[in-house]
């Protein structure tokens, strides 16, 4: 159910994530598994999250983190791509600029941060760097943007992982264009390699990104093109 939520979330097809995210939070219900449960939860406040539905997701995913346990559940990243925990904090930060609360946005980046200091597991570093990146931007910061975009294409060129890449790149041009660079060609070579690779959550914002790089770069046109293909994007995928 992991494996197909996962599928379903990347791939932006966020009503079939939830109903699946549904079904690994009855599971763990029923079982009583805490491990599940957690697991559950988070997946039910992510695609809460991506649908926009802030105060649903927000609650799921504070759920999951009340559960969460470092010892017991740290391992599990093995099995799901990245440690449940971080996950949390990280999406959380997206909770609470959507809502306006910058400090408890702040709170819980630094949680996320020392978390996956503790854990030292490559793939969750590039998560809570890329999730934390993007939130920085849509927070109007774009040094603090760009710093963990850094991290994480370097880590991805150590590690092997392209799609966090990827995403870093889009990240890094898209702090550059909020300090008034140009960086059309980074962000828009990160959105390709995404969808090239069939990677499309949260891409309502990457276009939101590449469309504010193009008019930074006075090129109207293209910026039209990059709202549409968000605006197509989001009729399919209720993102």
């Amino acid at each position: 159910l992991w494996g197909l939520w996962t599928f379903y979330i990347v791939s932006g097809q966020h009503p079939k994530a939830e109903e699946t995210a549904s079904m690994l939070r009855g599971l763990g219900e029923r079982t009583g598994d805490v491990a599940i449960g957690v697991a559950g939860l988070t997946a039910h406040g992510a695609a809460r999250l991506m649908r926009g539905h802030i105060t649903d997701g927000r609650r799921a995913l504070e759920e999951a983190l009340a559960s969460y346990d470092r010892e017991a559940h740290g391992p599990l990243a093995l099995q799901l791509g990245q440690d449940l925990g971080a996950m949390c904090l990280s999406f959380l930060t997206w909770a609470h600029v959507h809502a306006g609360e910058d400090d408890q946005a702040t709170q819980r980046a630094s949680e996320a941060d020392a978390l996956a200091d503790a854990l030292a597991q490559p793939s969750t570093r590039a998560f809570v760097d890329t999730v934390l990146g993007t939130w920085s931007c849509v927070a109007g910061d774009p040094s603090e943007a760009a710093r963990r975009a850094e991290v994480v294409v370097q880590l991805a060129a150590q590690m092997g992982m392209p799609h966090w890449d990827a995403q870093a790149r889009i990240v890094r041009g898209w702090s550059r264009a909020l300090g008034g660079e140009s960086a059309v060609e980074d962000i828009r070579a990160g959105v390709e390699a995404l969808t090239a690779m069939g990677s499309m959550a949260t891409m309502t914002l990457y276009w939101a990104g590449l469309a504010e790089a193009e008019l930074a770069a006075g090129r109207l046109d293209e910026a039209r093109a990059a709202v549409r293909e968000a605006a197509a994007y989001l009729a399919r995928s209720d993102e």
